[in-house]
C-alpha cells in the first residue's frame, strides 16, 4: 500500500495524473463512474489545498487526527480533482460533501496520502515563513540599516 501511494505521488509529480477506482454499485462500475481522476496539478491548486491542510493542522498528522477531520480530507481531495480556480470556488464544498458520502473512508485516506506527498506542506510552510521574515525586514527601516552609517562613508 505504501508503494502504491508513492507511485501515485510520483505520477502526479511527473504530470501523468492518477486514477483511483472506488467501491461503487455494479451499474456505476459498468459505466465507469467509479473512477476518481486527479489530473496533473497546477501550482495554484497545490497552494489551495496546502492552505486547507495547514488551516486545520493536518500536516504530519496521525491517522487518528486525519480521521477526525475526514470532511477536510474530502475537501482537499475535491480541490485536487477540480484543479481550477473558479471550479474550486464554486464546487469544492459540494464535491467534498459528495465524496464524504459516496467514497469509503479508507479510500479517501489513500487518495489523501498521495495528495499530501505531492503538496510538500512542510516545504510550503518553510517558504511562507521565510517570505514573511523577508517582508518584515523590508518594512522595518531599522533592520534594513543594520551595520550601515546614516551619513555614509
Amino acid at each position: 500500500m505504501e508503494n502504491e501511494i508513492r507511485l501515485a505521488a510520483a505520477n502526479l509529480l511527473l504530470q501523468r495524473g492518477v486514477k483511483y477506482k472506488v467501491d461503487a454499485p455494479f451499474w456505476q462500475r459498468l459505466t465507469g463512474r467509479n473512477v476518481i481522476h486527479i489530473k496533473p496539478l497546477f501550482p495554484g491548486t497545490i497552494a489551495a489545498f496546502s492552505l486547507e491542510i495547514l488551516k486545520h493542522g493536518l500536516e504530519n498528522a496521525t491517522q487518528e487526527k486525519v480521521l477526525e477531520n475526514i470532511s477536510v480530507v474530502a475537501r482537499v481531495i475535491a480541490i485536487a480533482i477540480l484543479n481550477d480556480e473558479k471550479e474550486i470556488e464554486m464546487n469544492a464544498d459540494e464535491l467534498g460533501r459528495k465524496l464524504l458520502w459516496k467514497v469509503p473512508a479508507n479510500q479517501l485516506l489513500n487518495i489523501y496520502s498521495a495528495i499530501e506527498n505531492v503538496s510538500r506542506v512542510v516545504d510550503f510552510t518553510i517558504i511562507t515563513n521565510s517570505i514573511t521574515r523577508m517582508m518584515q525586514m523590508m518594512m522595518n527601516p531599522k533592520l534594513m540599516s543594520l551595520g550601515q552609517d546614516e551619513k555614509g562613508s
